[in-house]
């Protein structure tokens, strides 16, 4: 009997791992905004569609959350990452300011279906084989791939420019988003998201999503640990404007990719951090957030490249802090409306990241890209200091239902 569990947790991680890396193999990610602004786009234009993504996914996080709750969810992140393959690939044939709009929202509505459904896919398929305590372990290594894998495909990125500049870049990431569909399709599913006396009704959707926010609500813990992770969550939005930082350094187009593998690589050991230190205490992960915060901005400021070290560092410990805090929260959720409460954590993150992108609309009138980033060292100071606050210490799911 062990031996099969050990069998099926194999299966089910390298399918896990297999999608971490494809999915985030994506030659696009490191030239994209040059992309906007060589199409001839202003930088408010470009925060308007930054907007226009965030807000698709702020209203489709929670009702995406509860049909994860009540469908296979590999079948969901299934449909999410094709939909997001055909924004990448709307890009590349219709490369203005409407394509780019359709193609955020396709990409806005793909990140609220994974949105929460991804972690408790994982979560409870672990769980169902007796292997839940691997969460934290399994993700992190997962982040590492998906780290790995962003790294890999911007060293291929010049080449892509070069041979068929961003309309090829572009259909290379939309081809690599279809090809890991296969791979979420097949992830051995030892459970499923509900009672095989259920029957599909509105009023089972409304119970789910009630009962997803009664345990909220009931559990301080949780209220604080979905702060957390709502925040933490929007500082990936940094990226969007790190190849902006790196032509204010003087970095040339064609190149930008490369210098971009300094941070991309810096959260792969942030992930491998978090799954090898799972246990640190909540005081030091703010710590060392904090002191990257300080880091980042000076790197901002700076505006060499040298300052992408300190960018680095930055997100690194930024990784390491988010995949601590995400892995956290699973083990406080209790009951089944697991994808529910992780979809209330993605729409608190839209509603910092309508802020982090309206700052830059207006801001951008009247200061530099490496100016704004350095602003926002400001609030990330406070997200450190409530992180070493709110955070629970590590403990079993079991524990966390006593403390509760």
């Amino acid at each position: 009997m062990t031996y099969n569990i050990q069998v099926h947790t194999r299966a089910l991680t390298r399918r896990i791992y297999a999608y971490s890396f494809l999915d985030e193999f994506i030659p696009l990610y490191a030239v994209y905004i040059l992309m906007f602004q060589d199409s001839g786009l202003t930088l408010s234009e470009i925060a308007a569609m930054f907007t226009v993504w965030t807000i698709t996914s702020f209203f489709a996080e929670i009702p995406t959350g509860v049909i994860a709750d009540n469908m296979p969810r590999h079948l969901l992140v299934a449909i999410a990452t094709g939909l997001r393959g055909v924004g990448f690939a709307l890009w590349s044939l219709v490369p203005s300011f409407a394509g780019y709009t359709v193609g955020f929202v396709l990409w806005g509505i793909s990140t609220a279906f994974t949105s929460g459904a991804w972690q408790a896919l994982v979560y409870t398929e672990l769980d169902a084989l007796g292997a839940s305590e691997r969460y934290v372990k399994v993700m992190g290594f997962s982040a590492m791939l998906g780290n790995i894998a962003v790294t890999s495909s911007m060293i291929f990125t010049p080449i892509f420019m070069e041979v068929g500049g961003y309309q090829l870049t572009g259909w290379i990431s939309a081809l690599a988003c279809f090809l890991s569909i296969p791979i979420l399709l097949t992830i051995p599913h030892q459970t499923t998201t509900k009672k095989s006396d259920d029957t599909e009704t509105p009023d089972k959707y409304v119970t789910g999503l009630r009962d997803g926010l009664t345990e909220i609500q009931r559990k301080g813990t949780l209220v604080r640990l979905l702060l957390v992770v709502a925040a933490l969550t929007t500082v990936v939005n940094f990226d969007e404007y790190m190849p902006l930082q790196a032509r204010a350094a003087g970095v040339n187009t064609d190149y930008v990719s490369l210098l971009m593998l300094i941070p991309w690589a810096a959260m792969s050991l942030g992930g491998a951090l978090a799954a090898k230190w799972s246990s640190v205490t909540p005081r030091t992960i703010g710590v060392l957030f904090g002191v990257s915060v300080v880091l980042f901005a000076a790197g901002s400021l700076s505006e060499k490249v040298i300052g992408f070290v300190g960018i680095g560092i930055f997100y690194a410990m930024y990784r390491f802090a988010f995949v601590l805090a995400e892995a956290r929260l699973q083990d406080s959720i209790e009951g089944r409306s697991r994808a529910t409460i992780g979809s209330v954590a993605g729409f608190g993150s839209q509603v910092f990241t309508l802020g982090f992108f309206g700052f830059f609309g207006i801001g951008g009138n009247w200061f530099s890209v490496p100016e704004l980033l350095s602003l926002m060292s400001v609030p990330m100071l406070a997200l450190a200091a409530v992180t070493a606050r709110w955070l629970p210490k590590q403990t079993t799911p079991a524990q966390q239902r006593e403390v509760s």
